[in-house]
């Protein structure tokens, strides 16, 4: 009769051949036997994962630790039985133990990695899905288990060098750290020890992609394409990449060929709609991000996007509850007030707390609805950016303006100055269009109008350079150098309005575009002085950014340039703005033609600056 040492010999061969179900049965001969037995145990409970069996797996692999507590191969087994069954944080405790009690063990490390990176996804979907608004605890942990799975990547390969898949692993997981340098280098490795490792050739392009390398990244992704013609994520990440690259014919076909490998592929969608953003298909985009949306009902940021195209669309009682989503984004973080957001209550004899949340001209554009808080009986208390202050202190129905940081005076109800519209159920027939509503210091208005008033010409101020911040800066700020066919117009006196970013761009032109400083001589900490300024001008002339808003606000006449996809904001295919009565839009044909934007302003100035010189004189809608 075979001895408990031969069984455990004979059923180990039986595993390790790959018949787990004879194995088991030899293990449980062995236990009869030798019940304190922990290999046994741990044998035991591995083979009962293998077939499958996984709680009861789980069950035998705590005996084998509890017998023996730095029993690392059955920590390992018990973190492996953990997350087949996808409970990732008792997978990494396991883990962790198992690479504390057998450091030098490659593997241990290598599973401790991949157990966090899904704490960390679970982590990232929770906040996604606006189970835990960010920041939060969730993201917070996030984060913390990337990081841990970073070192325990980098500990496995220490003990593993040259492992071409662990690498392309810490790569990756070094992108969504966003150390992208140190994941080129990870992915670099990689291919040098294996130039045909398609995916990490596609992640090298992503993370390129993440880095503003577009051309770089294109190249790696038909590398990768090469090596793996039919991979459905890479022609995705092709496609993105040339989005970016406003190569939108190319970039549908790269992501049509996508969807054909894979109908539902959920970023192909939502980089597609995308594309026929930027082409000016919105109705196309619309139907792309509600099969998006149906794919994935929970996703915050394509019910964002979704919202961004109806409201373009003119759809906005749809459009205002879809952009609500983006409060579950980690872009925009909901303020932790005790009071309670307001959602159309009552508000006489109440304080609401208004708050800034996007940019200056988002600021500018939506504090219009103060008077509508006001005329419900309402004290309003404004937080916004400093350099706002002094400008909104005039706005109507606004009666305290406190800048951003500093501490908050009492209040009942608080509400983030673009939800107003969606509180207030505004559609196209009922928006508050009023101006102005803005109002500049009569101090400073007479100053500017004292020196200004002495200058000949028709008057015309120019901005050119949003914040480069801004992730859309690039397609909506054309270069100062577009603007020089307004220096070809008879009567026009030009003068620089431009604040901070593109101003070093005014010298070099000085032949071309002369024009007059102001903005030189504004205050650096506010806008009351560009207000004050635009008030005694007869035109602005500028990008789509915060000026514009504040000119459309003072109810200066404004004409803005607007990228062919341009913001939802500014609706599709007008020519006028419902938000601003004075202003008039002037819209690429085709994505990147600034020259032909100019081109027409120009003709329009001929037209309208022969009609008289002084403000008021001509109509320049």
């Amino acid at each position: 009769m075979p001895t408990p040492s031969e069984n455990l010999r004979q059923a180990l061969q039986f595993h390790q051949g790959g018949d787990a179900a004879r194995a088991e049965a030899l293990y449980r001969k062995v236990l009869c036997v030798q019940p304190e037995n922990a290999e046994a145990w741990n044998l035991l409970g591995a083979a009962c994962v293998q077939l499958r069996r996984l709680d009861e797996g789980i069950d035998y692999l705590r005996r084998a630790v509890a017998l023996q507590p730095a029993f690392a191969a059955a920590h390992e087994n018990l973190g492996v039985a953990f997350a087949h069954l996808h409970r990732y944080d008792e997978a990494a405790v396991a883990f962790r133990k198992a690479a504390a009690h057998n450091p030098a063990n490659p593997g241990a490390h290598a599973h401790l990695g991949h157990a966090l990176v899904q704490v960390s996804q679970t982590r990232h979907a929770e906040a996604a899905a606006g189970q835990t608004p960010p920041p939060s605890a969730a993201a917070r942990t996030r984060l913390e288990a990337l990081s841990e799975a970073v070192a325990a990547f980098r500990q496995a390969l220490r003990l593993r060098p040259g492992d071409t898949r662990l690498l392309d692993t810490l790569g990756w997981n070094l992108l969504a750290l966003g150390r992208r340098d140190e994941a080129v280098s990870s992915f670099q490795e990689a291919l040098r020890l294996d130039p045909g490792f398609a995916r990490a050739q596609s992640n090298l392009g992503e993370a390129y992609r993440q880095l503003g390398r577009l051309a770089d990244a294109e190249a790696c992704f038909r590398a990768a394409l090469v090596l793996e013609p039919d991979n459905a994520e890479t022609f995705n990440r092709l496609g993105a990449v040339l989005v970016m690259q406003d190569r939108l014919d190319e970039a549908s076909a790269a992501l049509r060929e996508c969807l054909r490998r894979e109908p539902n592929h959920f970023s192909a969608l939502q980089n597609l709609a995308s594309a026929a953003f930027e082409g000016g298909d919105v109705e196309e985009a619309r139907g792309l991000l509600r099969q998006a949306v149906a794919l994935k009902p929970d996703y915050p940021a394509v019910h964002m996007a979704l919202g961004q195209a109806l409201l373009l669309l003119g759809e906005f009682e749809a459009g205002w509850r879809e952009y609500e989503w983006r409060w579950f984004t980690p872009e925009y973080t909901p303020r932790p007030f005790p009071q309670p957001c307001w959602r159309g209550e009552p508000l006489a004899g109440r304080t609401i707390l208004v708050y800034a949340e996007q940019g200056h001209g988002d600021t500018l554009q939506f504090l219009r609805y103060a008077a509508l808080l006001k005329a419900r009986g309402a004290t309003v208390v404004v937080e916004c950016q400093p350099a706002l202050v002094e400008l909104l202190t005039r706005t109507p129905g606004v009666d305290r303006v406190i800048p951003l940081g500093s501490p908050l005076p009492p209040f009942d109800t608080h509400a983030a100055v673009l939800s107003l519209p969606a509180v207030f159920g505004t559609t196209l027939a009922t928006l508050p269009a009023n101006v102005p509503y803005l109002f500049a210091d009569p101090e400073r208005v007479a100053r500017w109008r004292s020196e200004l008033s002495a200058e000949p010409g028709f008057k015309v101020g120019l901005v050119w350079q949003g914040n480069p911040k801004f992730t859309g800066d690039r397609k909506r700020s054309p270069a100062l150098a577009h603007f020089a066919p307004l220096a070809r117009v008879p009567g026009l006196r030009l003068y620089g309005l431009q604040k901070g970013h593109g101003r070093e761009q005014i010298g070099p032109l000085a032949e071309v575009l002369p024009l007059t400083d102001l903005a030189g001589r504004f205050d650096d900490n506010s806008f009351a002085d560009a207000a004050a300024a635009m008030t005694c001008l007869d035109l602005v002339v500028t990008s789509d950014t915060a000026p514009a808003h504040l000119a459309g606000g003072l109810g200066v006449p404004a004409w803005v340039v607007l990228h062919a996809s341009s913001d939802w904001r500014w609706l599709r295919g007008r020519d006028d703005c419902p938000w601003y009565p004075t202003m008039r839009l002037f819209r690429q044909e085709r994505p990147g033609d600034w020259d032909g934007v100019f081109a027409r302003v120009a003709e329009a100035l001929r037209e309208k600056s022969g009609a008289g010189g002084a403000r008021g004189s001509v109509s320049l809608r």
